[in-house]
């Protein structure tokens, strides 16, 4: 029976609520909070945003690399298109070498005017679905602290200047600090336990399943992918040739997460195999040649279980358990309208020269 359940962890005045900010750092600053949407059926959650003041979705991909539109997406609302250095290539081989310019972005009460986001190489992502534009990538989203609860349905970006470690502003009677390292992409890689064994894990709220990559299935775990245990799962339909395993494994466990009879696709490695260098999700791209590729991604199979409160500069998960309990946090300051964001500074440096 699949599981999860959190240990209770000492971590000081956190539980019923936040604890007492000192005197010398700031209280938790609110910047905005949304609504998460879900379709029936999908694990996935979705942003609102607004493009240049039309009411969109985004799906929240804490394992994807750019924020992205489709093309689709872009024909729609009109947006002038932007060259750019390098490529955004997905699984299927197709390529993407442009951005398109929008002239208002929001989210919530959040708002920034003249970004780029790069234009997906697939059409669309969503099937006959116009009001899904594109995916919230880490290059935005690591700005901030980003409290996401499943549980409650809501998205909340929080200033990152406040004091250390006072975070939690719910009701918890549990919580789970979870030491991370985030890499220059803004993606959160976790250490974990698979079965006893360490592996690495990016925390990736874009992947509906968790994934495990092949060579590290036979090589680490001893898996023979097509033995009973292991069985063919699918065919990747955007890869000809490609197939899936599937496999249950008794234990996976991070900080105090543990999750018990927990079944994981098994993907071949494209990542590394990709000569031009990884990007997580189903994006690959030279701009991340030197970042550490995982062993696996923690999906929403086990995520939508967890409430996590994403500290990017602290570098820590604070999670607790999704029981929709929620609460307010501290508005401390004045709240921004403005993001202060640099978050296509990647798309300014490598755009083509005269572009």
């Amino acid at each position: 029976m699949f599981g999860v359940v959190l240990a209770v962890v000492s971590i000081g005045p956190f539980r019923g609520g936040a604890a007492p900010a000192a005197d010398d750092c700031k209280p938790l600053t609110l910047i905005t909070q949304v609504d998460l949407l879900r379709r029936e059926g999908d694990p996935h959650v979705f942003v609102p945003v607004a493009i240049n003041g039309k009411q969109k979705l985004m799906l929240l991909d804490t394992g994807g690399w750019s924020t992205e539109v489709t093309s689709q997406a872009a024909a729609d609302l009109g947006l002038p298109y932007v060259s750019i250095r390098y490529s955004e290539v997905n699984l299927a081989g197709e390529e993407s070498h442009q951005a398109a310019s929008v002239e208002t972005f929001s989210i919530g009460r959040l708002t920034t005017k003249s970004v780029e986001f790069v234009v997906s190489p697939e059409k669309c992502l969503f099937l006959d679905e116009p009001q899904y534009v594109g995916i919230l990538a880490p290059n935005v989203l690591k700005n901030y602290d980003v409290d996401i609860d499943f549980g409650g349905n809501k998205l909340s970006l929080l200033s990152p200047d406040h004091c250390e470690g006072r975070v939690i502003y719910w009701p918890a009677g549990v919580v789970a600090v979870v030491p991370t390292r985030v890499l220059r992409s803004g993606h959160i890689l976790v250490p974990v336990k698979l079965d006893g064994k360490d592996v690495d894990a990016i925390l990736d709220t874009g992947t509906s399943t968790t994934t495990l990559m092949i060579p590290i299935a036979e090589d680490e775990f001893g898996l023979t992918m097509g033995s009973p245990d292991t069985p063919k799962a699918s065919e990747m339909p955007e890869r000809r040739g490609a197939v899936t395993y599937a496999h249950k494994f008794a234990s996976l466990s991070f900080g105090g997460v543990a999750v018990s009879n927990l079944n994981v696709a098994i993907l071949p490695d494209f990542l590394r195999n990709k000569a031009s260098g990884p990007q997580l999700g189903s994006r690959l791209g030279e701009s991340s040649n030197h970042e550490q590729v995982p062993d696996m991604l923690i999906g929403m199979n086990v995520l939508r279980h967890l409430h996590i409160y994403i500290a990017y500069r602290e570098q820590k998960l604070y999670i607790t358990p999704a029981d929709g309990a929620q609460a307010t946090p501290v508005a401390g300051g004045t709240t921004p309208n403005v993001l202060p964001y640099s978050t296509h500074l990647r798309l300014a440096e490598e755009r083509r020269s005269g572009s």
